[in-house]
């Protein structure tokens, strides 16, 4: 199920075909159906690790956003957005 309306699976799937063609190089593409494991609270997810503008990254895309956030969140390990 995703969180977006109208989201198809095969429009979603069209759109990360978008998005993976910016990547310098994708290392990883993956639907995770139960999260990242079972002490995940962020329940199921796509997530994308690969090098952007040189710059490695780990993107997530949640089914739904977290409890207590908006959605849009984004967060940075490196760098400030």
């Amino acid at each position: 199920m995703c969180a977006v309306e109208g989201l198809s699976p095969t429009n979603l799937i069209q759109r990360l075909h978008v998005l993976l063609a910016h990547f310098d190089r994708v290392e990883a593409c993956q639907w995770s159906p139960n999260g990242l494991g079972p002490y995940d609270p962020d329940g199921p997810c796509v997530s994308i690790e690969g090098l952007y503008q040189g710059h490695d990254v780990w993107l997530r895309f949640l089914a739904e956003p977290p409890a207590d956030e908006e959605p849009g969140l984004r967060l940075s390990a490196g760098a400030p957005l």
